[in-house]
């Protein structure tokens, strides 16, 4: 989980042309309804989030992004909270193993 990027990372998603807008991570690690598991939530930048609009979140996975324009804050609280998310996931997939 430590190879996350920081929330606040601007990035350009794969297959965009370079005149698309950029992205600003805004959340890491989310299932969708479908049980699908992204990396991030992303919102344009630099609009940012707009709770009304949903057609602009983006959910997405590492392999889906092509540049990091830059990147986030991170320190002591953030690897701290990566550390037991990486706990969280191992223990999810051992609970699934075992049903």
């Amino acid at each position: 989980m430590r190879n996350l990027l920081p929330l606040g990372s601007i990035v350009l998603l794969k297959g965009t042309d370079g005149t698309d807008k950029k992205v600003i991570i805004i959340s890491r690690v989310l299932t969708d309804t479908n049980g699908e598991t992204y990396d991030y939530m992303g919102c344009p930048w630099p609009y940012g989030f707009d709770p009304a609009d949903t057609d602009v979140w983006l959910a997405f996975k590492k392999e889906d992004i092509a540049t990091v324009a830059h990147r986030g804050y991170s320190d002591d609280e953030d690897i701290k909270f990566l550390d037991e998310l990486e706990k969280h996931q191992k223990e999810l997939e051992v609970k699934k193993a075992n049903s």
